[in-house]
Order: C-alpha cells, then sequence, then structure tokens
C-alpha cells in the first residue's frame, strides 16, 4: 500500500458525538490518522480518494459474536469447517465490520485467528476475544449449544464451582492466552439449570479486575441482571424479558457505574420470526453468506416444529422497549448481534442490529456510537480505535448514503478501510 493515504472530501461523522464535518479531508500513514482537516493539495506520491460529499464514519464492530458458530441450522458439520469460518471473516469486512469481540468460542481457533490477522496472514476484521466462557457445571452452553455438537467447539467453556478454582482459571487463561476481555454465564436459562454460585461469580469478577481485564455476564432475568452489577461485572450481554419494577433501579445503578448493556437485538429479533424464511431472505444475504449456510437454515426451518395454534407466543420483540428504557435512563449500549447463532449473520446482522437500535429510541448518531466509541470502549480500545481522529489507528467506512438521515444507508457502502488497508466490497463477495 502507499505512505499515504488522503481520503479528500468527504462529510465526516467522526463517532466523538460533534456534527458531522462536510469537505473533510483524513490522512493516513502506515495504518494511522495523522491529519483530520479540510480539504488539502494532493500530496507527492500518496493514493488519493476523493469522496466527492460522500461520508465517512469510523469502521463498525460487532461486540459479540461467536466465530466458530457459522449463522447455519447447527445442521451439518460442515457448517463449522474452515472455508465457512474464512468466508464469515469476508462477510464482516464486506459488511464494514472492522472489529469483533469474541465471547465464546473455541479458544485455539479464534486465539489463532487473532494473531494471524494482526500479523497480517489473515483477512479478517481485528479480533478481540474472551477465549472461554465461566458458566457452573452443566450450565449454558455446556447442556444447550454444545449438547450434541461437543467435537466442534474446544475448549469452549470452564465449568467451575469453587471460587479459588475460578481465580486460579481465570488468571491462567489471562497469562496463558492474554485474552482481552472475560464473560462468565450467570443464568438458569433455557429452563432451569444450573447457574454459576454468586461466590463463584464475586471472586471471578475481582480476579478479572485484578488481571487489568474487563468482564461481562451473559444475564437472562432482570434479578440475574442486578446481581451481576452488584458483583461488578462491567457489562450485561443480552436483554432481559421481565422485571418493570426491578429494571428502572437496575439501569438507574448501571448508568451511575458506567456499567454497558449490549441487548443483541438481532438474535431476538430473528427469535420472532423463528422458521420463517421470508424474514431469512429479507435480510438480503446473497453475497455475504455462503450458499452451505442458507441451505442449512432451509434445512432447519424445515425440520423445525411449530407450536400449534393459540400457544402463547414469546415475546421477544419486548426486547426493544426494554433496551429503549435503558437508553432512556442512560445506560449506555454497545452495538453486538450474537452473529454466528441460527439466521444472526456474521456482518449483515449489525445493519439490522443498527435499525433496531434506532426503533428501541436511539437517534442514527447514537446508534453509530453503539457500534465504534462505545463498541470500542468495552474491551478498552478507545485510546485507539472508535473515532476518526489524529492518533487513532485508521479503521474507516465510506458510504455513498447519508447514515443520519437513514440508518439504513450504512448498508451504502463504497469502501472499508481497516488498518489503513483500503478494501473494495465487491472483492470480498461470498458466492
Amino acid at each position: 500500500m502507499p505512505d499515504t493515504l488522503v481520503l479528500r472530501d468527504f462529510t465526516l461523522i467522526d463517532g466523538t458525538g460533534r456534527a458531522p464535518t462536510a469537505g473533510a479531508s483524513v490522512v493516513v500513514e502506515e495504518g494511522h490518522i495523522v491529519a483530520v482537516e479540510g480539504n488539502r493539495r494532493r500530496p507527492a506520491g500518496a493514493r488519493v480518494i476523493e469522496g466527492r460529499g460522500r461520508w465517512l464514519l469510523p469502521g463498525l464492530w460487532d461486540t459479540h459474536m461467536h466465530h466458530v458458530f457459522s449463522g447455519g441450522g447447527f445442521v451439518w458439520s460442515e457448517e463449522f469447517a474452515d472455508q465457512q469460518r474464512q468466508w464469515s471473516w469476508r462477510g464482516c469486512l464486506r459488511s464494514g465490520v472492522t472489529s469483533v469481540v469474541s465471547v465464546g468460542d473455541d479458544k485455539e481457533i479464534i486465539l489463532s485467528a487473532r494473531a494471524r490477522e494482526a500479523d497480517g496472514s489473515l483477512l479478517a476484521p481485528r479480533v478481540f476475544a474472551s477465549g472461554t466462557i465461566f458458566t457452573a457445571p452443566g450450565g449454558h452452553p455446556c447442556s444447550t449449544i454444545l449438547h450434541g455438537h461437543a467435537s466442534h467447539f474446544r475448549g469452549l467453556a470452564i465449568e467451575v464451582d469453587d471460587p479459588i478454582d475460578g481465580r486460579d482459571r481465570l488468571r491462567r487463561l489471562v497469562d496463558d492466552d492474554d485474552v482481552d476481555l472475560v464473560k462468565v454465564v450467570y443464568s438458569t436459562i433455557p429452563g432451569d439449570g444450573p447457574r454459576l454460585r454468586r461466590d463463584v461469580l464475586d471472586a471471578v469478577v475481582a480476579e478479572a479486575h485484578r488481571c487489568g481485564r474487563p468482564i461481562v455476564a451473559h444475564v437472562s432475568t432482570a434479578a440475574e441482571a442486578a446481581e451481576a452489577v452488584e458483583a461488578g461485572v462491567d457489562g450485561l450481554e443480552h436483554m432481559v424479558l421481565e422485571g418493570d419494577d426491578l429494571l428502572d433501579a437496575l439501569f438507574a445503578t448501571m448508568a451511575e457505574r458506567g456499567v454497558l448493556w449490549t441487548p443483541t437485538l438481532s438474535l431476538f429479533d430473528r427469535m420472532a420470526h423463528d422458521l420463517d424464511m421470508s424474514y431469512v431472505r429479507g435480510h438480503r444475504p446473497e453475497g455475504f453468506v455462503s450458499g452451505k449456510v442458507l441451505r442449512s437454515i432451509e434445512e432447519w426451518a424445515a425440520r423445525g416444529v411449530r407450536p400449534p395454534p393459540g400457544a402463547p407466543v414469546p415475546p421477544w420483540e419486548r426486547t426493544v422497549e426494554f433496551a429503549g428504557r435503558a437508553h432512556a435512563a442512560g445506560v449506555r449500549l454497545a452495538l453486538g448481534t450474537d452473529a454466528g447463532m441460527t439466521a444472526v449473520f456474521h456482518g449483515l446482522a449489525v445493519h439490522r442490529e443498527l435499525e433496531l437500535l434506532v426503533r428501541a429510541g436511539l437517534t442514527p448518531g447514537g446508534a453509530l456510537s453503539a457500534a465504534t466509541a462505545v463498541a470500542a470502549s468495552k474491551v478498552g480500545g478507545s485510546a485507539r480505535l472508535g473515532t476518526v481522529e489524529v492518533g487513532k489507528e485508521a479503521d474507516l467506512l465510506l458510504l455513498r448514503d447519508d447514515p443520519l438521515a437513514d440508518i439504513r444507508n450504512t448498508r451504502s457502502i463504497d469502501l472499508v478501510v481497516k488498518r489503513g488497508m483500503p478494501y473494495n466490497p465487491d472483492d470480498l463477495t461470498i458466492e
């Protein structure tokens, strides 16, 4: 790549919350932003990309994803093959997603991907990873997602039932694997499965902070969320469906303490349309998702058992309402999708999540902040990523249309820049 890249004459949304700047230029050298200014002349030897009024913003993030899951129906072993994982990475980049946070994966696979992306040998977004999940013996995901599929997901979960063991294993995870964050499952859902003991949760949270790592908790009820916040977690994963009175107090505490919530509305939106292939096709997945994954979802839908007429319908759509209430109470929301779950597609789901955040009551600018500046803060990356400012690393997204006028315009991608390297989305098409 050239020593200098100049993105000239763009309308800049820098991610800081400032109003857009028309006629802005961004100068990139050796993968870092060295100038953000008005239009400038072409420096000798630089590659210049003319904006002509197009829109420039930070690269998008997905802060809750699972790379070893393909987004398919968990039907065929080919869904978990290396080729599918390569396509998932391409789907992220083609969608303008330049950073992802893995919150539970085959540890060897995700840490290898993190290292190979960093050294330039893997075409992928930046990878931040928790490595493995801390859960109770027999708790989620061991008795749920892994049931019948354990051979595909080595080291996805650490089962602990003792505070000292939890502290020791967390310290080894940080020392040996240098994980970027820690994730615990503090939930009995689905059903009434085992949940991590509270004293184990307290011990793991304290040890994560001693090791200088943020820690997030998968929760399913307002009571679990309140206990996790009381224990000192830095973030919650998945929006809950009940607990109106408790949630109001919880939101106030989270806002006061700066605890993030990653609601994964895309997951619940898909669950509200379970087994509905017209919903899947409405995401326009062609070119972003492999044919094998799409055929797997069709098989999953064909095999699925639909509820009988008149059966209660879980109110999954209320997660949007509750996410809006959290935002209105001052809770910072980070964008995460649970990509890898059935029909929650890597990269593509980020655009759906943005739309759902706006539906929840965020402005388009607020939703973009959840996908950029707030997202970077979730893994302590704010000093180098998440905004377009001098000194930051150059992860950028070029759009044809104004995302502040209509959040759906984040799909109008003309170019993706990661680590200062431009990528044409048409070159990342998946067949």
